[in-house]
């Protein structure tokens, strides 16, 4: 018998949902809720306000402008958080595209720190990174489930468990979970593919 693979949720946001600098300005492609070309189309239904999640960056729009305010204590961090998506290096995205490119949806982007003396200095090689992959991997039959809603539309919420179904893909690393797609998983062979040297 095979062992069971290891998943864990992708938190890249260690200050509590605070991103490491205040944002100045953001020139966003997604804003107003605008979607990718890669819309799920289940999403609608489980009432989720923000229909553009994982949907990927749309085509036709201008590339991202972000700026944030200089902080002394804190740089910009590789992984930022984007709300619903990353900010990476390219570095980043090389392992995320080695590893698990059809999962997700990149687009570049222009990433600056306002410095105390007045000028915008350019953070290199930045790139906007959606998970775009949704898998119903739920077992839900033996999963502890939060949820007042019925089970055909209804998203699951903190506080509940979830155990995951056998038998899944085995190229299945990094996705989002169909019924909660605010989380985002990897594997464990991702994880460990990812971790910087030491």
């Amino acid at each position: 018998m095979e062992p069971l693979t290891s998943f864990y949720r992708v938190l890249t946001d260690p200050d509590a949902g605070l991103r490491s600098q205040e944002t100045l300005d953001w020139e966003c492609s997604r804003a107003g809720n605008r979607a990718g070309p890669f819309i799920a189309p289940h999403i609608p239904s489980l009432g989720i306000r923000l229909t553009s999640l994982g949907s990927g960056f749309p085509r036709d729009a201008p590339a991202d402008r972000i700026v944030y305010k200089f902080n002394p204590r804190r740089r910009v961090r590789d992984f930022e958080n984007g709300s619903a998506f990353w900010i990476v290096s390219a570095q980043a995205r090389a392992v995320l595209m080695a590893y698990a490119a059809d999962a997700i949806d990149c687009a570049q982007a222009q990433v600056l720190v306002h410095s105390k003396q007045g000028q915008d200095l350019e953070i290199p090689n930045r790139w906007l990174c959606d998970v775009i992959r949704f898998e119903d991997v739920v077992d839900e039959a033996n999963s502890h489930i939060e949820s007042g809603a019925p089970a055909a539309i209804r998203s699951y919420s903190a506080g509940s468990l979830l155990a995951f179904k056998k038998d899944l893909p085995p190229d299945l690393h990094l996705f989002r979970i169909w019924k909660w797609p605010q989380i985002v998983v990897c594997s464990a062979a991702f994880a460990a593919h990812s971790k910087p040297p030491t």
